[in-house]
């Protein structure tokens, strides 16, 4: 290593582009929220060393009620209006003892939010069946009808494009 500016400069830089693998598709099932994540520090950090800490499901929970108090209805609106569009990569990292199971390093309110719809679906369809067994709607009752129609296809669609996601793995050596 060599100094410059009194700043030390490692022998080999890292691109970033090497620390990613090619993109793979995995299940949204196999995707865990990462409790270690700093932008929660209020949240028990329980590190990478036990997985059954890190992919404990209480924990996964909690961290879904975290972030959906930041607000994920509004990301889950613009993706229910837009579709699902994967244009920033959800970047992952697989537990070396878990083969299968991926943390996410960048994408954990996308991926919250796709689980967050998931919920949302069962919801809105309940809805729909009681606004369906109603007789006789008026104009404005057939128009929420419909709205409501609406709401649960886009949702669906949603659901049924990320049963499977395409990921980012990093390139971590053991």
């Amino acid at each position: 290593m060599t100094l410059t500016n009194n700043a030390p400069v490692p022998a080999a830089k890292v691109s970033f582009k090497q620390l990613l693998n090619e993109t793979i598709t995995v299940k949204l099932d196999d995707l865990y929220l990462d409790p270690n994540n700093p932008r929660l520090p209020q949240f028990h950090a329980p590190g990478y060393e036990s997985v059954e800490d890190l992919f404990d499901s209480e924990t996964q929970l909690k961290l879904e009620e975290m972030l959906s108090k930041e607000n994920l209805k509004e990301l889950a609106d613009s993706i229910e209006g837009t579709g699902w569009l994967p244009v920033d990569g959800i970047i992952v990292w697989e537990h070396p003892d878990a083969e299968g199971k991926y943390v996410v390093v960048e994408g954990n309110r996308r991926t919250a939010t796709l689980r967050y719809m998931r919920k949302r679906l069962s919801v809105e369809e309940e809805k729909l069946k009681k606004q369906k067994a109603r007789k006789n709607l008026n104009k404005d009752q057939q128009k929420v009808l419909e709205e409501q129609e609406e709401i649960v296809d886009d949702l669906r669609d949603v659901v049924a494009v990320t049963e499977k996601v395409d990921v980012v793995p990093l390139n971590c050596p053991e």
